[in-house]
């Protein structure tokens, strides 16, 4: 099985100004080096608001890793167990990465996921031509993405695959119609349209892979080229590479000018040679059902993906892109924000409301001859706003209609036919809007008293999913669960949770849960779901619990005055030795910062912040804080100390010194 695309190789951590993390994933370690930041936040020199933006960065970057890591590692597992246990899992492995280097550099530096988006990975990593599943009932010119926002779009192509012509005849190509070459079609909402024809260029001795991009709208023509018995051809960055060669290619990135969701087809899919993937943020089963529609098969029909990923080209669950919240404390520097984290994708975050699942159960019986359905749906917004959802159910036969308005997000209705109806085919079209976009997915069924989609009578169990928060409790804290992740094909019908680890799930039931534990150490807590037809699945996760963090505190103070008075009028120098002692009764001091206020004025004439080494134990040293000013030798001065510890705790202590050399 070739290798899909480089995408892949850099589901690794990315560095972003001389930033790394260390991020434990389940099953793999992506280790990058130990430092997070470069400078040394003891110094005076540094750059607060640039250490923030670097620490955001960072944290982006390690987002986006564990996206694509998590995507390509887990190829086949529920949505619902994609970001609610592996993403997750793995983004605490972020959060504890980042504390540990806040300890160490004296910053706090926090990052919270806020929300997740599904989406679809679309992937053939099996080397040959770009044909749908089954090419009989398609051939080789066919829909790939329907109505949908597409990242992370690379194709690997072998060079000796694709079709031997000259740029000029592919613009006179693609002018056209063309059986010729391989052409990707790109169409927004809009209709606007864009054309990239991928070919071997007939101009060139080398064996160079060039494409040519038609721009419609403008009629336009932009070809670029690259030698290479492989390249990897990248329509969401818009650039070409051949192993360490990588270059722009002017046109190629109109996926980032299209319009919300675009429409992404094949043409002469056997006029090249290689594998592909790409990201869409529809969930599976409505961008498998709206592609079919596209290409016009039916429920009786060979279906355009696979569900397997051993029998590519499939469609699978995926994570699309994730809500993450930066914090960051520092001397002299407090950031907060909010990011959208989609690796490779072209535009900003999606606006399209969402179709998740879609449920058509036949309850016809024998006994009687009308059709019978029940309908159910759960529907998203990406911006978490209020989604209205509209269910059209068509006779194919008759042409009879029925609407059901203007309902919730999630919701089930149930339709009943006329006298006479068994045995008809349905189409079931659910549309949603946010007020300002809408979507659609349509299923269809036959009326046979047959479960799921064109008499398919299995049922698949559910999955089930939680999170926590928050996700470092401590002894006395209250801990909040979450299973609004799990999933099913037609709904979940009850949730039960063991939250005191006895094996048991009778402490709770309900999507939500809350506890707290009395004892540090870790904590088993289990998820039982069960569906509609009494299938059950369970998710037992881990709670690391620390004790309750005391508050640090500053011990003693010493201060040693190498005050001088300035001969002339040479400025006073002005010199404390300051010596301390702090402790903590958890292993978690993180930083020391000494002020020094010229009392008179009540400016802060110098700081210093030291960074603690996180023990718990009692921790000394000694600084010097100075101040060069005329006219301030026999002065007041305070020397301030601040302790804190990684929970956020502080103590704080000052004396009062009279700058006179220590003549009293």
């Amino acid at each position: 099985m070739a290798d899909v695309i480089g995408r892949r190789d850099r589901a690794q951590l990315l560095l972003a100004g001389g930033l790394a993390l260390a991020v434990v994933l389940v099953g793999l370690a992506l280790v990058v080096n130990a430092v997070i930041y470069t400078e040394n936040v003891a110094t005076r020199e540094d750059d607060p608001a640039a250490d923030a933006l670097r620490g955001h960065a960072a944290i982006v970057d390690g987002a986006g890793g564990i996206v694509d890591h998590v995507n390509g590692q887990y190829v086949g597992t529920p949505y619902a167990t994609l970001y609610g246990a592996h993403y997750d899992d793995a983004f605490v492995g972020l959060q504890s990465g980042l504390r540990t280097e806040g300890i160490a550099r004296g910053t706090v530096l926090q990052a919270t996921d806020s929300r997740g988006y599904e989406g679809t990975q679309i992937v053939d990593d099996t080397d040959g031509a770009f044909e749908p599943q089954y090419l009989v009932a398609l051939g080789a010119n066919w829909t790939v993405a329907a109505d949908s926002r597409v990242r992370g779009f690379e194709m690997n192509v072998s060079v000796s695959g694709l079709a031997s012509v000259d740029p000029g005849t592919v613009q006179t190509l693609l002018g056209g119609v063309t059986d010729d070459v391989f052409v990707v079609t790109v169409e927004d909402r809009e209709g606007r349209l864009w054309q990239a024809a991928v070919y071997e260029n007939s101009d060139t001795a080398a064996s160079d892979l060039a494409v040519t991009v038609r721009d419609v709208q403008t009629g336009t023509y932009t070809t670029c080229s690259l030698a290479g018995s492989r390249v990897i051809v990248d329509l969401t960055a818009g650039e070409l590479q051949s192993g360490d060669t990588r270059t722009g290619c002017p046109g190629l990135d109109f996926l980032g000018e299209a319009t919300g969701p675009v429409t992404v087809t094949y043409g002469n899919s056997d006029k090249i040679s290689g594998t592909y993937s790409l990201v869409v943020d529809r969930a599976a089963g409505g961008l498998r059902a709206e592609v079919n529609r596209e290409n016009g098969v039916t429920c009786t029909d060979p279906a355009t993906y696979s569900t397997d990923p051993a029998n590519p080209p499939y469609a699978l669950p995926a994570i699309y892109g994730t809500i993450v919240t930066t914090d960051y404390t520092g001397p002299g520097a407090t950031y907060e924000t909010e990011t959208w984290v989609a690796p490779g994708e072209p535009g900003a975050q999606p606006q399209v409301p969402q179709v998740r699942t879609l449920s058509v159960t036949d309850q016809r019986n024998d006994t009687t001859d009308q059709a019978k359905f029940e309908v159910s749906w759960t529907a998203a917004d990406p911006n978490a706003g209020t989604v209205n959802a509209t269910l059209t159910v068509t006779n194919t036969v008759t042409g009879a209609t029925q609407t059901f308005a203007n309902r919730a997000a999630s919701g089930t209705v149930t339709f009943l036919g006329v006298s006479g109806s068994a045995g008809d085919t349905y189409t079931f079209e659910l549309t949603t809007s946010d007020g300002r976009y809408a979507r659609s997915v349509t299923k269809q069924q036959d009326a046979d008293g047959k479960q799921n989609d064109c008499g398919s009578d299995s049922n698949s169990p559910p999955s089930a999913s939680f999170s926590y928060s928050p996700s470092s409790p401590a002894t006395g804290e209250s801990v909040s669960f979450d299973a609004s992740a799990s999933g099913d094909d037609s709904g979940i019908a009850s949730y039960e949770w063991d939250l005191d680890g006895d094996g048991a799930t009778d402490d709770a039931t309900g999507v939500t849960a809350s506890t707290t534990f009395t004892t540090a150490g870790d904590h088993d807590v289990t998820l039982t779901v069960t569906d509609d037809d009494g299938a059950t699945d369970s998710r037992t996760r881990t709670v690391t619990v620390t004790a309750a963090s005391g508050a640090p505190s500053v011990d003693s103070i010493g201060v040693t005055d190498q005050s001088s008075d300035g001969p002339g009028n040479s400025p006073d120098e002005i010199e404390f030795d300051v010596s301390w002692d702090v402790s903590d009764p958890d292993p978690d001091l993180s930083t020391l910062r000494i002020t020094l206020v010229h009392v008179p004025s009540g400016s802060q004439v110098d700081t210093v912040t030291v960074g603690l080494s996180g023990g718990g134990s009692p921790q000394s040293g000694m600084n010097t804080v100075s101040w060069k000013e005329r006219g301030v030798y026999g002065d007041d001065f305070r020397i301030e100390l601040r302790v804190e510890d990684a929970a956020g705790n502080t103590d704080t202590s000052s004396v009062t010194e009279t700058a006179n050399g220590g003549a009293g």
